[in-house]
């Protein structure tokens, strides 16, 4: 097993995971170009970083690797298991979703279909993503399956990426960070832990700190993600400690606040921030007013719908966590694809 970028666990068979997360990813290591092409480059890649779409895998990091290479770290297995037509779909759906943003759509290839949480999503190629001039891209209807949100930067984040460059006295060897349930939390450890990579730690869920990785750990400085588990995250930051003698941190992240640490809520979002958020905005546009022009529904036919939904995303949901003690990571065994 090797660490690529500082973050990612690689086994003899390339199955990856974050550390951070213990999400499964797809790492792609590339050539870097010159200076107009890494700039291009960099743009793609921070506008995948802040989109969420069903089809379209999320960048989870990217960056510099070496002097000569970079990556990108996709959060999803790289083959679809699934039925073909809905690899197809996926990709159909994706297609039009970049081209409707002015976006290159790339290859197009039903063999870049990747799986997230059993849902079938396109694994973006060097091209896609790239600003464009797309034949189509004014022709939008307002079919819901186009609309994708771009999250917006939370101020505190960006502030509290600081305490990773902090030194001597002004360093914090612990932070929480609180949202309630469905605030955002997921995509605020993404965040926290790329700036954690960026300033020299090696982020670390604390559910994985465990001899299967203590040989990828030797040296470095540990920024020790814990999830709504206090306990998990004193012992795992404590460890570390033990093993190494080196400025640790832990983050706690949960919908509970930590005693004797300091606690920072993320960012609340404005209605009139979260409706701007939505892309691209012909559609957001056109869905807006076919809702505002729709019949209002019963007060049966809305619960109705209400339970519907809260079903399909029960169905839909999939736990994506994996354990490093997992034999698929060590002995070379497909893992469930």
């Amino acid at each position: 097993m090797q660490l690529i970028a500082d973050r990612f666990a690689v086994d003899d068979r390339g199955h990856a995971i974050d550390l951070a997360t213990g999400e499964r990813v797809s790492v792609v290591v590339s050539t870097a170009g010159g200076p107009t092409e890494q700039a291009r480059w960099a743009e793609r890649c921070a506008w995948f970083a802040r989109l969420a779409h069903p089809s379209l895998a999320q960048l989870v990091d990217y960056g510099v690797l070496a002097e000569t290479q970079r990556f990108e770290a996709w959060a999803a297995q790289s083959l679809w298991p699934g039925a073909a037509a809905a690899a197809e779909q996926a990709l159909a759906r994706a297609c039009r979703f970049l081209v409707a943003n002015s976006r290159s759509p790339g290859a197009g290839a039903v063999g870049s279909i990747g799986c997230r949480a059993e849902r079938p999503v396109l694994l973006p190629d060097a091209s896609a993503g790239l600003p464009a001039d797309v034949a189509g891209a004014a022709e939008v209807d307002a079919d819901p399956a186009l609309l994708g949100v771009l999250r917006h930067h939370d101020r505190r984040l960006a502030a509290l990426g600081d305490i990773f460059s902090a030194g001597g006295t002004d360093r914090l060897p612990a932070l929480a960070l609180w949202a309630p349930e469905g605030g955002g939390m997921p995509a605020a450890v993404r965040v926290m832990a790329r700036s954690a990579r960026l300033a020299g730690y090696v982020p670390l869920n604390a559910a994985l700190h465990s001899d299967a990785v203590r040989p990828l750990l030797e040296g470095r400085t540990l920024a020790v993600f814990a999830h709504d588990d206090v306990e998990g995250g004193w012992r795992a930051v404590l460890h570390a400690a033990l093993d190494v003698s080196r400025p640790h941190i832990v983050i706690f992240a949960g919908a509970a606040p930590v005693r004797r640490v300091h606690t920072v809520p993320l960012e609340r979002v404005r209605a009139e921030a979260l409706q701007a958020s939505v892309c691209p905005e012909a559609v957001a546009m056109k869905q807006r007013r076919a809702v505002a022009t729709a019949p209002m529904p019963s007060r049966e036919g809305s619960a109705s719908a209400a339970a519907r939904m809260r079903s399909r995303a029960t169905e839909s949901a999939c736990d994506s966590t994996v354990s490093l003690a997992d034999p698929t990571l060590n002995t070379g065994e497909a893992a469930g694809d």
